[in-house]
């Protein structure tokens, strides 16, 4: 805020010199006005502004509070105008105090535990009387003072060690007994004492009703016990109930419907308590029927992650949505599936997970060599595979097909009677022997590491 002393016309130039509304970062981009009452201005969302006028207020009725800009502090001046006739305003001693001449003139409130008032004659006032010091240094004492007992000492006995019992006049110590009545030092509001063996103990406090939503108080005349219950120590942690302290505890209710109410939750927004429990909506909704929405939370916030509703996981199915019911479809596309061994079949079945081998035992299958024949599926399950006939009776693409290989047609000789050889199918043994031997019908073929290795009776090398 500007000086306080600003005249009408001069307003609206005093807020820019001072700097309200000026884009800012940081409190410290605003100018100061230099006025301590006007307090400091600060940078709210981009803009300066002005800082809160500085109240100043003791609580003290006859007082009067302002804040000054030359000490930079409050400063409340007592104005015996605002008491009664024959009274003066003391703000030490609270507010208005009698005038006197005497100790006579100073009324006494009848409390023992105030002290006696006197007349301050040099200031012509009424001063408090001294206070009455009830402490009797024991550590085992409740000490107090009643307005019209004055000071009073409650013996507890819990504060000593096994076997001493608390008295006010020497605290702890071992008092020995005989019976229960050696022991009762006529207190009430300590408990019954007992005889235990031969030494005092004390007893159990009568007015402990071990309940934390309660406050337990004892009075010792007239020897009664009172409570003051406080429901709102009952707290479930729950936005939407209630806690009722009872005699046996907490008791929790809902509060009415329609209460507003805060889950806690950062990724959903302010709700609304029904039969007791926060109906919050969530703060992150998908887009359109085709789209689902999650929230993740961040620190104090959140941010909302958009996926498309329609997706099974499955990568062989065709997921669709319909846009405007925002019903899935999952279609099984078995082309989807991969099929790397000729006796495995795979089919695309959603309820198994996927693409699914399914094993073709015993089928006709290729198992991509063109000189085999008969190729049938052999094996079960995993070890399944294509196995075919190795033969020398078929052509091949650019060649003959020799003992289940291709062999170029350069490097392949056949025979009439002798069959085929194929000179490259062992590096070592490059001739090709092929031999129609006239005793006994005998052919042979193979191959030889020199053209006189083949056999003695007629053959071709090639």
């Amino acid at each position: 805020m500007c000086p306080r002393l600003c005249s009408v016309f001069a307003l609206a130039a005093l807020a820019l010199a001072c700097g309200e509304g000026a884009e800012c970062t940081l409190g410290s981009d605003c100018p100061d006005d230099g006025f301590y009452c006007n307090g400091a201005p600060s940078c709210q969302q981009g803009r300066c502004t002005p800082g809160e006028e500085i109240a100043c207020d003791d609580g003290i009725a006859c007082t009067v509070d302002r804040c000054s800009d030359e000490l930079e502090d409050c400063v409340f001046e007592p104005d015996d105008g605002l008491c009664d006739p024959g009274w003066s305003c003391v703000p030490e001693q609270g507010g208005c105090v009698p005038e006197c001449t005497g100790d006579a003139d100073c009324p006494d409130d009848g409390s023992l535990c105030n002290g006696v008032p006197s007349c301050d004659r040099q200031r012509g006032v009424c001063a408090d009387g001294e206070p009455l010091d009830c402490d009797d240094g024991h550590a085992c004492t409740l000490d107090d003072c009643d307005d019209a007992l004055g000071c009073v000492y409650l013996p507890r006995h819990d504060e000593c060690d096994p076997g001493e019992i608390c008295t006010s006049g020497s605290g702890c110590a071992q008092r020995f007994c005989a019976l229960d009545a050696d022991c009762d030092d006529g207190v009430f509001c300590n408990g019954e004492e007992r005889c235990e063996g031969d030494l005092c103990a004390g007893g159990a406090l009568p007015c402990d009703d071990g309940l934390a939503c309660s406050d337990d108080f004892c009075d010792e005349l007239p020897r009664s016990c009172r409570y003051e219950v406080h429901d709102e120590r009952c707290d479930d942690g729950l936005p939407c109930t209630r806690g009722v302290c009872e005699p046996d505890g907490c008791r929790f209710e809902p509060v009415e419907d329609g209460t507003p109410c805060d889950d806690g939750d950062p990724c959903t927004a302010q709700g609304a308590c029904a039969a007791g429990q926060c109906a919050a909506p969530p703060v992150c909704e998908p887009r359109n029927p085709c789209e689902s929405a999650r929230c993740v939370p961040q620190g104090e916030g959140h941010e909302c992650i958009y996926e498309p509703k329609c997706d099974d996981g499955i990568d062989c199915t065709l997921d669709e949505c319909h846009t405007q019911t925002g019903e899935c479809s999952f279609t099984p596309l078995d082309e989807r599936c991969e099929d790397l061994e000729p006796c495995i079949d795979y089919a695309c079945l959603p309820e198994q997970g996927g693409c699914t081998a399914v094993y073709l035992t015993d089928a006709d299958c290729d198992d991509g060599n063109e000189c085999s024949t008969s190729d049938r599926c052999i094996g079960a399950d995993e070890t399944i595979h294509c196995l075919g006939t190795p033969s020398s009776l078929l052509s091949c693409d650019g060649g003959l097909c020799v003992d289940g290989r291709c062999c170029p047609e350069a490097l392949a000789f056949e025979a009439p009677r002798a069959g085929r050889c194929c000179c490259d199918q062992d590096a070592s043994r490059p001739f090709c022997c092929l031999c129609d031997c006239p005793d006994g019908d005998t052919f042979w073929n193979g191959c030889a590491r020199a053209e006189r290795d083949c056999p003695s009776c007629p053959c071709v090398v090639r």
